[in-house]
């Protein structure tokens, strides 16, 4: 096990790119978010996933969640409908927090559930 200390406000690119080669290369890491540590691999890859399960005491019965950084993104892992594309497109954060949340109608972050491409292994979807 390696523990890689980063402060997100004065990462370098080398911390960048540590972080990808882990990530290559079938690692799992942990990482702060708002509330809880979470888990995290490449979501693209099944052996991975299944250490994440392996970690949690799952028997990899309950689905993982990906992290999407744009439209682009979406589409290439989820299948989206037009009517999911349209709500999509009033809740997606923008880079301004402020408006958002504004646009969202004042409601925080959105968690939408979509059916994964073949692209991305069985595993993830439990």
């Amino acid at each position: 096990m390696q523990t890689i200390k980063i402060n997100l406000n004065k990462i370098t690119k080398e911390e960048v790119d540590l972080i990808m080669e882990c990530l290559k290369s079938g690692k799992v890491m942990a990482y702060p978010t708002d509330t809880v540590y979470g888990l995290g691999c490449d979501a693209r890859d099944a052996e991975a996933i299944k250490r994440i399960n392996k970690i949690k005491g799952e028997k990899g019965k309950k689905p993982l969640l990906i992290l999407i950084s744009d439209f682009q993104m979406l589409k290439k892992y989820c299948f989206v409908n037009s009517m999911q594309m349209q709500y999509l497109e009033k809740v997606w954060p923008d880079l301004t927090p402020t408006l958002s949340l504004a646009r969202r109608g004042g409601i925080g972050p959105v968690t939408v559930i979509l059916k994964r491409r073949p692209i991305l292994p069985g595993e993830l979807t439990g």
